[in-house]
């Protein structure tokens, strides 16, 4: 009973206050104010210990109010709004110093403002919601600062040294304060869900209801002007060198009882370098806003949803944040020296940058305890759209402009939606232009289509969470790429130019190096702890590959058009089960597809007719990448597994295509020889703090990771790529047709060398080791000359064709600080036509550059070039790497023949083996040594069966062993060993040698007679200055400095010995094969030669003895005979000397003529007795040699 009653006057008291308080509603309180406040005068030093100080001066502040009245209908009441005005007045900053005893004056920062804001306070908006509760307007007519080195330099170590000292003493008790508010928080979010909802009457009091979205404060803020002058010393007085200016920089906000809407737009910005002038005198513009009147160059806006609202579904489509960017159009330059003086300028001081090291990365890491309701699927969070007009940027310097870059229609979409994230952007137009007046080729970069790119990225990170993890159609994430056809002109005098413009920035360079590090190892942390799980990503990119257009010169319209046409890639993912592993291994199918790829030679005249001659037919290039998402714990498969396919690819080239191809590389290389490279004007001790900080970082991430425990190297990639054929057709030119009209025909072609079969495979370990293997089956090069009779038309390919032996083995292996690599070749047949090789030669040497571009000079100077000083002696090389290179070539053979019509011609076969091997140690010293043996040279026919015995053995096999040895700062000390030379000389061999060189010596001696030179007016008058004869120059004087080099004196000592132990030489007579021996020949050799690079020193010994064939006796006569009594040959000795050039000038007062030492002094002698017998058979020998 006594509850029920208490309960009963509960509720007729809360009705009573209800009633109560709805009476005093509709009145309001009102408080008039008149306020002048002369704000503070805030000093904030430099540091606790630095007299530098900023001094802020907020001037006066006035505030006043009146009120006004406002019918509202419906009430009985008018509604109270209260205009407050809000006045700040002389606001200021400057720098000062803190010393007493200092004279220095406040240097001003920030001249004086006055800010004025009108706020209107809606006092009866608890009943009255016409208005809105709260309504702030700001006007702020200009905002000016100047800023000096010294100015900018305290401000900023303001930030960076008083901020930071008390950072870290306190940051542990942010820590705790802050997870003691969220847990906090927590708790209040669990009551607030508990209590009960309120009833209709409180829902009654509210601004207009429950469904009605009133205006609770409306904010509109606007600073007219924004002024930011930079300024240097310059003459002992600061002068203003650069001028920011932004106009009408405004934000306006909405805030609604269930959304809101904020507003921030800039309408005009500017950026003036008052150093430099333009062409016409005026100041340089660094940034420019060209737009219409009246429109925004940047307008943001941010709307924010409740999703209790009653619009929320229909008016924000279920999107609680959104953020749409608008920008219209901007122009910049890129100015060499406003950037330079605009960097040194804002570059550090070595004081700022010992900054503390904090532990923010740790705390950005640590997770949010903050309770968060769970979204719908259809609700969402973010949507953020940008677009973006028209950017135009004009590289260019003091001297010239360098390139003009337009990029239009920028738009991109983010949508996040719950662990959902969906990215997308479009490009429609990019463009760049090269400015040079002298080139007919000015869009380097164009694109060709509607398109440049679009780009699509998909994230659903909780698709393969629990059991969709080994579903492998599902994954974690979708990219899509379309990119159109990029048009690129290669001219590398301009691509030079923007090289030599980025290169002014090297500090730039060196601190983006350093956080690239940075972010490197902080990466390589993160990548340690990952899991077991891995991260799907599923691809679809069609890439239309861009199209190169390589032109001859920046003047000519001959070009070399690069179409790599269609890159496809897509992707699928399969699993692999791991025994003892309750998770599948995830593998990452992926297919890389290049059609269409394909070479053309081109003219960029659209008026001529000269049509496309295509050099490269179309070909198809197939790669498959298997990735092993799971290698961090799976090891039985390597990281990543390529296996490439390559088409069949051949190329077409003919005398006009190689001058094409070779003037791009004489005439648009050599244009950029001219461009002076320029030196940046930038810190020296800044350069060297940066990268010291880098090296610095770096090293210790190689410490952090040399310290981790070091496991067996694992495959991190293995590559296995097939090529089935590369060809190079050679075509000649048609005489009947003009030069631009040429085209490749069948019956023009020349020759044609195919690679067949070609393989190459590898693998990288994690230690750093690396094995590449390639293997060749054969190659082939033919003779395809129509109107010509051969018997074959093979000049290179492998003698067994029916062998599966590889014809070329190269093998490459890196292990630590060692490097190796083995090439093999074998079965090589090389038929050395003397007529083929002359017109393949033909064909070079006719497309060779008549006149090669004019060399550039460099500015003329004033100053003596100094003495080029001698290179360093001493000193180790930076990377001690051991390197061995082996070459073993095994039963080649080699053909000579002149004439390729009939199948009997004389012939010289040569073949030998060889075994090369090239070796570096540690220290530097290089061994060379190659082994050739076996060589033989055999006279027989043309083509010849294995029943024939129409050889001649020419040179017996015979063996050459060559040694050099070259160490750090020490001379070149070599020898070469010959052990038997047996060579045979017959008619048969004689006349097969002569046709061969006949071959060769025709076509010099009718291009000499055709190339006689015009004498018909060689008695005429001429002008003597249009004569270009040798004695009629002029040679130009060079000074001493210029070419003077100081020997150092580091080929001193080099040394190398040759020794030919046997030389037989014997000449016989008769006819064809069937020969009888005249005169034997045996000799030997042996010599020294000695610092050749300076003053030769020669010593050479030979031994002579001549037999010749006594027919009637059938035996061998001595001709020149043996010495004491015949126990050696007849010896002759050689000696050579080149003696240092002596003063040759008179000493005055001396009468005595000095005859210097030859230059040269060469000596022949033997100490023995030439026996020379002469008889009735050896005249008869004579005789028969003579015929």
């Amino acid at each position: 009973m006594a509850k029920q009653a208490l309960s009963a006057a509960t509720a007729q008291a809360a009705a009573q206050a209800a009633s109560s308080m709805r009476d005093f509603a509709q009145k309001s309180f009102r408080l008039s104010m008149d306020i002048k406040l002369k704000a503070p005068l805030i000093v904030v030093p430099q540091s606790s210990v630095s007299h530098n100080a900023v001094v802020v001066d907020l001037g006066l502040i006035t505030v006043g109010n009146s009120f006004s009245l406002m019918a509202a209908e419906g009430f009985s009441l008018p509604a109270v709004v209260e205009k407050m005005d809000v006045q700040l007045t002389q606001l200021k900053l400057s720098r000062t110093s803190l010393k007493r005893e200092s004279l220095q004056q406040d240097i001003e920062i920030l001249q004086p403002i006055n800010l004025e804001l009108l706020v209107k306070r809606n006092l009866a908006a608890s009943w009255f919601s016409s208005i809105p509760s709260l309504h702030v307007q700001g006007v702020l007519k200009s905002l000016n600062m100047s800023l000096g080195e010294e100015d900018f330099g305290v401000l900023m170590k303001i930030l960076m040294e008083n901020i930071s000292e008390g950072s870290k003493e306190h940051r542990l008790d942010v820590r705790s304060h802050v997870a003691q508010e969220k847990a906090e928080l927590a708790e209040q979010q669990v009551d607030v869900a508990s209590s009960p909802a309120p009833s209709g009457d409180q829902s009654a009091m509210t601004n207009g209801g429950p469904s009605e979205n009133t205006i609770n404060v409306l904010v509109n803020f606007e600073i007219k002007e924004v002024a930011l002058t930079l300024k240097k010393p310059r003459d002992q007085q600061e002068a203003p060198f650069l001028l920011f200016h932004v106009a009408q920089l405004g934000i306006d906000i909405k805030l609604r009882k269930y959304d809101m809407c904020a507003t921030t737009y800039i309408r005009k910005i500017s950026m003036q370098c008052l150093e430099f002038t333009d062409g016409s005198g005026e100041p340089l513009s660094l940034i420019g806003s060209s737009m219409e009147s009246g429109t925004d160059l940047l307008k943001v806006k941010y709307f924010k949803a409740d999703r209790a609202g009653p619009n929320f579904t229909t008016t924000h489509k279920n999107t609680k944040q959104m953020i749409n960017v608008t920008f219209t159009s901007l122009d910049f330059m890129l100015h060499t020296e406003a950037l330079l003086s605009t960097i040194n300028f804002l570059v550090p001081s070595p004081e700022r940058e010992s900054r503390p090291k904090t532990e923010e990365s740790k705390t950005v890491s640590a997770k949010s305890t903050a309770l968060a309701s769970p979204s719908d699927s259809d609700v969402i969070d973010l949507k953020v759209m940008m677009t973006l007009g028209a950017f135009n940027v004009l590289v260019c310097d003091q001297k010239c402009n360098m390139a003009d870059i337009k990029i239009q229609g920028v738009n991109g979409l983010l949508v996040m939606q719950g662990s959902q994230t969906h990215l997308s952007a479009r490009l429609r137009d990019f463009t760049v232009i090269n400015v040079d007046p002298r080139s007919i080729h000015k869009k380097a970069v164009s694109i060709v289509g509607d398109e440049v790119f679009s780009f699509t990225l998909s994230l659903t990170p909780n698709a393969t969470e629990g059991a969709g993890y080994a579903d492998t159609s599902k994954t974690d994430g979708k990219v899509k790429l379309n990119v159109g056809c990029i048009q690129v002109l290669y001219l590398h005098k301009f691509v030079m130019s923007l090289l030599n413009f980025t290169n002014n920035f090297q500090m730039a360079k060196q601190a983006l190096s350093a956080a690239t590090a940075q972010a490197a190892a902080q990466a390589a942390s993160s990548v340690r702890d990952f899991a077991q799980k891995s991260f799907q990503l599923s691809m679809d990119i069609r890439l239309k590959a861009p199209l190169i257009i390589v032109p001859q010169s920046s003047v000519s319209h001959n070009a070399l058009e690069v179409d790599l046409g269609l890159i496809t890639v897509g992707n699928s993912f399969s699993s692999l089960h791991v025994t003892g592993c309750p998770l599948p291994a995830i593998i990452d199918n992926m297919d890389v597809t290049l059609t269409q790829l394909k070479l053309s030679r081109i003219c960029t005249d659209q008026a001529s007719n000269q049509p496309r001659t295509e050099l490269l037919e179309p070909v198809n290039f197939l790669l498959s990448i298997k990735r092993n998402l799971a290698s961090s714990w799976y090891k039985k498969m390597a990281a990543v597994e390529i296996d490439g396919d390559l088409k069949p690819m051949k190329v077409a080239l003919s005398q006009d295509d190689l001058k094409v191809l070779l003037r791009i590389l004489t005439e648009n290389l050599g244009e950029a020889g001219g461009l002076e490279r320029a030196v940046p004007r930038q810190d020296a001790v800044l350069q060297q703090r940066a990268s010291g900080s880098a090296a610095t970082e770096g090293a210790e991430t190689l410490s952090e990771s040399g310290s981790q425990d070091e496991d067996e190297p694992l495959e991190t990639m293995k590559f296995i790529l097939n090529i089935e054929s590369l060809g190079l057709v050679l075509y000649g030119n048609d005489p009947k047709q003009p030069s631009d009209l040429q085209q490749h025909q069948e019956n023009l072609r020349l020759g044609e060398f195919v690679l067949h079969l070609m393989k190459a495979s590898g693998r990288i370990l994690t230690s750093g080791s690396m094995d590449v293997s390639t293997i060749l089956t054969s190659c082939t090069l033919d003779d395809l000359r129509a109107g010509m009779d051969r018997v074959t038309s093979r000049m290179i390919g492998k003698r067994d064709e029916d062998s599966a032996d590889a014809m070329i083995d190269v093998t490459y292996r890196q292990s630590g600080s060692e490097q190796e690599v083995v090439a093999v070749l074998q079965q090589l047949y090389v038929c050395a036509s003397v007529e083929f090789l002359m017109a393949v030669a033909d064909f070079f040497l006719q497309a060779l550059p008549q006149s090669s571009a004019p060399p550039t000079t460099s500015a003329p100077t004033d100053r003596l070039q100094l003495k080029q000083p001698s290179e360093p002696r001493g000193g180790k090389t930076a990377s001690a790497v051991r390197s061995k290179l082996r070459a073993v070539v095994v039963d080649p053979e080699v053909v000579f023949v002149a004439s390729l019509m009939k199948a009997d011609a004389p012939a010289l076969v040569a073949s030998f083996q060889c075994d090369f091997i090239l070796q570096t140690e540690d220290d530097g010293t290089r061994n060379m040594m190659s082994n050739l043996r076996e060589l033989k040279v055999l006279a027989c026919p043309f083509i010849r069966s294995k029943m024939d015995t129409a050889v001649t053995t020419v040179l017996r096999p015979c063996s050459v062993v060559l040694k050099t040895k070259t160490q750090p700062n020490q001379p070149l000390s070599g020898s070469v060993t010959v052990e038997e030379v047996i060579v045979k000389i017959s008619p048969f061999i004689l006349n097969t040698v002569m046709n061969i060189t006949a071959a060769m010596t025709a076509k010099k001696a009718d291009e000499q007679q055709d190339s006689a030179p015009d004498v018909r007016d060689l008695w005429s008058i001429m002008n003597v200055y249009e004569c270009n004869y040798w004695f009629l120059g002029v040679d130009q004087a060079t000074e001493v400095t210029e070419s003077f080099r100081e020997q150092d004196g580091a080929n001193k000592g080099e040394n190398f010995t040759a020794e030919v132990k046997v030389v037989q030489v014997t000449l016989e007579s008769g006819l064809g094969h069937r020969t009888v021996p005249l005169l034997l020949a045996e000799s030997s050799f042996s010599g020294a030669a000695r610092n050749w690079s300076s003053l030769l020193h020669l010593n050479a010994n030979m031994t002579l003895e001549v037999n010749y064939f006594n027919e009637c006796h059938a035996v061998w006569e001595p001709l020149i005979e043996r010495v004491d009594g015949g126990t050696r040959r007849w010896n002759l000795e050689l000696q050579m000397k080149n003696n240092p050039v002596q003063d040759k000038s008179p000493v005055h007062g001396d009468d005595f003529v000095i005859l210097p030492e030859a230059r040269t002094a060469v000596s022949i002698c033997s100490k023995d007795t030439m026996n020379v017998t002469v008889s009735p058979s050896s005249l008869n020998v004579f005789s028969k040699l003579a015929t």
